[in-house]
This record gives structure tokens, C-alpha cells and sequence, in this order.
């Protein structure tokens, strides 16, 4: 390595490392960020569903006015805790139960949480029910009260159903699944658990790596551009015998360097999560990945680095200070999210080349295909080729802007 790149690359990372907080930043949060999401976030879930299932809602049932609820309906109720109140179904809504008519403001306003309205109809001799819940699905309870009644209802229809194919002398199972699923299958998937994983990896760790490291690369961007521009100390490093090559390159290696380190501690973060989710099961595991892939996501990794990197330094050095830096930067992380949806939902199994050429897109379902194991020639190729090419650009406009003369006038 040049040794003035060297010397420049080392007093960035000094100066930035100092500070104990940025240290913070760079290991300990991305090393927490993982174990924290695969954690808590199931167990906040898993708490809201019991709560949820705790809540005591109120559920109207409504008939015709010659008609009764079922008891074999009522007792679905019991020990659910549903308070149930009883009315007669209003006349002018009588041909379309699912119309909410007056019951819309009752709904809206809270005073009960579900309306379930029930008819009785005759079809060929037999008693026929059809049913209608009415709800607001803006509110929690209205929600759960919609659930509960919902399968409470399908419940007592299978009773119904059991009860009538009984009573016919049929045989329930033989007449309700004539088609049946063979035992043992969970031996046809031909994927192992490994690569089962790798597929749930691929859905969500490209998400969160390409945001991280684009994140994490804007704070040490802004203070070694705009930073030194308004400390007034740009202008002392330009006077060295350095060239703006060199002091690109070096501030670069700088950014890069803690980049990585911030993705290399978030994947710490997730090797400590796997640990401890597969302990004692063999239902999941860490992705079963060869040589190749791995070396083909490091370089997918490092090629996004160096691309986002290199973006981020140039627009950070347009700024004259560090406010500004901020306002420039700060959208590109929203603006990330369209290329990390795009990749996510597209279908590797047929998905068309212009999206392996696409700046950013094309590293995203590259890390998608490599976690799957999948190394196509021709797909890595093409995302590499036009990787390297994106990069490219992006170093030469970082250089141009290294290259401006107004770097060191006054920000005043």
C-alpha cells in the first residue's frame, strides 16, 4: 500500500475511533442489533397474542324476529371471553344481513365490538344458516372480537356438518377428506434443513446488511469531508505532500474499514442468535453455504461498500458543512428501501437479466442467490461486470469531486 494512503487511512480511523460513543456505534450495537430482533421481537408477538386472547370483547347476536339463536351456536360462546348481548335483525336490511345500516355508528363509536348476525333459510328440506360479522377493523378488539366469532361459527358449522354425515350412517373422516396427505411428508422437501435456512436468511439479511453499512457509512463520511471543511483543517491536509488521489483513497479505506467492521459485528450478532435459537433443535440452522458462495458474498459485500462508499464521500464533500452534509445523506437511506423491495419480492427462479445489471438491485439478488447456495456463471457475471462498472462511476465522481479547487475556500 502507498504509504501516504496508509498515513492518511490511519489518522481517519484514530480521529473518528476516538470518540467512545463511535466505538458504540460501530460493535456493540450491530453486534446487538440481531440477537435483539431474533429475541425480542417473537417474544413481544408471542405476548401480544396472549393478551389478545385475554381481552373480554362484546358481541352482539342478532336474529330474525321470529328466530332464536341456536344453542349449539351459544355454546361455541362459553368461556371465551365474549360478553353476548342479543337483537332482532332491523327489517330494512333483512334481504342484505352484511350491510351494517345502523349498527355502523354503534361499531364506530366502541359501545360493542362485533354484531353477528345470523339467518335461518331453507334449502331442500334442510336448515340452512348464513351468517355476517359486522366490525371495525381500525380497532384491536374489533379485530379480536372478528376472530374469535368467526371460528366459533365455522366450529359449530362442523359440528353441524359432523352431526347430519352421522346421521346418514357416513363416515365423517372419509367423507370430509377423501384426499389425504401420506404420512412422512416432510421427507419429499430434497432440501436440507441448511438450505432451508439459507432461503429464510435470504429474505431478510441483504435487507438489513445493505442498510446497515449504507448507514453506518454516512456519519464518518460527513465528519471526514464536510467535518474537516468546517474545522477548517481540509485546507492543512491539502498542503501535504499528498495527492488528492491519495487523500481519496485513504479516506475511503478509512469509511470502508468501519463499514465493515460494522457489518462484520453484525453478523457476530446473528452467529450468537442462530446459537442460541438452534440449541437443542434440529428444525433450524445455520445455512449450508460452500466455499465459493461465501467468497462470492464477501466480494458482493465488498463491491456494495466500495459503491455506496465511494457515493457518499462525494456527496459529502459537495457540503461546505456538516448540517448540510446531513440534509444531502440522510435521504439516501430512505431512498434504499426501493431497491431492497424490489430484490425482495422478485422471483430468482425466473427473474429477467436487466435486474442482474441494475445498480444496487443486482448486489441485493446476488446475496439472495449465494445464500441459497445458487452460483450461476452467467448471473455472476453480469452482476460483477456491471457492479464493478457502477463502482466505477462512482469512485471517478468521488474523485472529481477530491479534485474541486473551491475544497478549502471559507464556509462562511
Amino acid at each position: 500500500m502507498n504509504p501516504r494512503v496508509r498515513t492518511i487511512w490511519a489518522k481517519e480511523l484514530t480521529d473518528f475511533v476516538r470518540d467512545w460513543r463511535t466505538l458504540l456505534a460501530i460493535i456493540l450495537v450491530p453486534l446487538l442489533a440481531m440477537p435483539l430482533l431474533l429475541w425480542i421481537l417473537p417474544m413481544v408477538i408471542e405476548g401480544e397474542i396472549e393478551e389478545r386472547e385475554e381481552i373480554n370483547v362484546v358481541v352482539e347476536i342478532q336474529t330474525e324476529t321470529n328466530q332464536t339463536a341456536p344453542r349449539g351456536l351459544l355454546n361455541q360462546f362459553e368461556n371465551q371471553h365474549i360478553t353476548i348481548g342479543t337483537s332482532t335483525i332491523s327489517e330494512n336490511i333483512s334481504s342484505n344481513i352484511s350491510d351494517p345500516g345502523e349498527d355502523r355508528m354503534r361499531i364506530r363509536g366502541g359501545d360493542v365490538d362485533a354484531i353477528l348476525r345470523i339467518q335461518l333459510v331453507n334449502a331442500d328440506n334442510e336448515d340452512v344458516w348464513r351468517y355476517s360479522i359486522i366490525h371495525d377493523s381500525r380497532r384491536e378488539s374489533s379485530i379480536e372480537a372478528w376472530n374469535r366469532v368467526d371460528g366459533l361459527v365455522n366450529a359449530w358449522s362442523l359440528t353441524m356438518t359432523t352431526a347430519r354425515l352421522e346421521g346418514v350412517g357416513l363416515d365423517v373422516n372419509a367423507t370430509l377428506e377423501p384426499v389425504r396427505r401420506a404420512s412422512g411428508s416432510e421427507l419429499t422437501d430434497v432440501a436440507d434443513v441448511g438450505e432451508r435456512s439459507g432461503r429464510i436468511f435470504s429474505l431478510f439479511v441483504p435487507f438489513f446488511v445493505t442498510l446497515w453499512t449504507a448507514t453506518l457509512a454516512i456519519q464518518p463520511s460527513i465528519d471526514m469531508t464536510a467535518g474537516e471543511r468546517e474545522r477548517q483543517t481540509l485546507e492543512a491536509l491539502l498542503a501535504t505532500p499528498a495527492t488528492r488521489k491519495e487523500l481519496l483513497v485513504g479516506k475511503w479505506l478509512a469509511v470502508s474499514t468501519i463499514a465493515a467492521a460494522g457489518v462484520i459485528t453484525q453478523f457476530a450478532g446473528l452467529g450468537i442468535a442462530i446459537a442460541v435459537l438452534t440449541r437443542g433443535t434440529t428444525m433450524f440452522t445455520a445455512p449450508s453455504l460452500s466455499l465459493t458462495s461465501m467468497a462470492l458474498l464477501f466480494v458482493a459485500l465488498l463491491t456494495f461498500s466500495v459503491l455506496i462508499v465511494a457515493v457518499e464521500l462525494a456527496i459529502a464533500m459537495k457540503a461546505k458543512s456538516v448540517r448540510e452534509a446531513g440534509a444531502l445523506l440522510t435521504p439516501i437511506t430512505v431512498l434504499m428501501i426501493a431497491p431492497v423491495a424490489i430484490a425482495q419480492f422478485l422471483n430468482l427462479d425466473s427473474i429477467a437479466t436487466l435486474w442482474h445489471v441494475a445498480p444496487i438491485v443486482n448486489l441485493l439478488i446476488a446475496m439472495r442467490e449465494l445464500l441459497l447456495d445458487r452460483v450461476h456463471v452467467t448471473h455472476v457475471t453480469l452482476w460483477l461486470s456491471s457492479s464493478l462498472f457502477h463502482a466505477g462511476i462512482a469512485v471517478w465522481y468521488a474523485a472529481r469531486q477530491f479534485g474541486r479547487e473551491d475544497l478549502v475556500e471559507s464556509i462562511s
